[in-house]
């Protein structure tokens, strides 16, 4: 089962990701699609031991507490324990940063990102087979931008250098 956490803390956007976008990934994946939401839900989905995460961007910044981030970090902490595929995008991918690296990996970017943006692969990286260009739209102020060892940088653009890892 994917299980998609919506991190989207306004409702009207949050409503939209819901009814738009949930659906065309519900196809994609072919598998039943379990929905949460980081606001309004009382608690936060566990892992299953055939489910994945899929952690969605947010209005929310990674580099400042936010109400629900124990809780976050916990969640996303489970579905490692249980050896599922997290993927996290944006503030998704920051949060998952965060959980592996500590608070000091994310931080209020020194050049924030907004538009089109080209990124750069380090190497080859079956995550973005198929994909023939790498551009992708950017908007946000926080980046990850130290590492653990444990993680491996896959993509980067000019301004920030860890756009995209894999633990």
């Amino acid at each position: 089962m994917l299980v998609i956490l919506n991190c989207i803390r306004d409702e009207a956007p949050r409503r939209a990701f819901d009814s738009h976008t949930v659906p065309r990934l519900a196809a994609m994946a072919e598998e039943e699609v379990r929905l949460a939401h980081l606001v309004g839900d009382a608690a936060l989905p566990r892992a299953a031991r055939t489910d994945r995460l899929l952690i969605t961007g947010s209005e929310l910044s990674a580099a400042r507490r936010n109400d629900r981030d124990d809780e976050l970090l916990a969640c996303i902490a489970d579905f490692l324990a249980a050896d599922a595929p997290v993927l996290g995008i944006c503030y998704g991918h920051q949060m998952l940063a965060r959980l592996v690296g500590g608070d000091g990996v994310c931080r209020r970017s020194p050049t924030p990102e907004f538009g089109w943006k080209r990124l750069a692969l380090e190497q080859p990286n079956p995550l973005f087979d198929g994909v023939e260009e790498l551009i992708s739209a950017h908007s946000h102020y926080d980046e990850v931008h130290a590492l653990p060892s444990s993680c491996q940088v896959i993509a980067h653009t000019d301004r920030c250098a860890v756009q995209a890892f894999q633990l």
